[in-house]
């Protein structure tokens, strides 16, 4: 029960998962998926993301160090748990965390920061194109989003909606 059910590390190494779900894992760090050092994962075309536990931080991804996180086309993250930051997504060191193309997190909770997303240090946040954060619950700061020291923090067509 170290990191997630998934995981990507080493540099310059990437997951692609479409299509797919992984669903009521456990783990320290990336409920479900967990990157370190320069890698990239992509969660694309519908993937789900649902009732993931991280014993620390990301619910359902951890992207601790990653190169980028994206989750895109119609993918979703619902119903994930952080006991500290990050209910679905969080991020830091430099990563660019990219939730685009109608994905949607909904009804995730972290205990600290970001009840959707939590970045800390990351180069970018950009939620966008339809993308949405509902019913999200961080309790400290940021129901949908907490942002604290990233570079780009973009939120562009995109529902923000119930989120303490």
């Amino acid at each position: 029960m170290r990191e997630g059910q998934l995981q990507v590390n080493s540099h310059g190494k990437g997951l692609l998962l479409g299509a797919s779900s992984i669903s009521s894992s456990l783990a320290l760090t990336g409920g479900a998926i967990y990157g370190d050092a320069g890698a990239s994962i992509v969660v694309t075309n519908g993937t789900q993301l649902n009732n993931n536990t991280a014993i620390t931080n990301g619910g359902a991804v951890s992207c601790e160090g990653c190169q980028a996180l994206t989750l895109q086309l119609g993918s979703s993250a619902t119903f994930n748990m952080a006991q500290e930051n990050g209910g679905a997504i969080y991020g830091d060191s430099g990563a660019s965390i990219f939730v685009t193309n109608g994905t949607q997190l909904t009804h995730n909770t972290a205990v600290t920061n970001g009840g959707a997303v939590s970045c800390e240090g990351c180069q970018a946040l950009m939620l966008q194109l339809g993308s949405s954060a509902t019913s999200n619950v961080a309790q400290e700061n940021g129901g949908a989003c907490y942002c604290e020291g990233c570079t780009t923090f973009q939120l562009q067509q995109v529902q923000l909606s119930n989120n303490r």
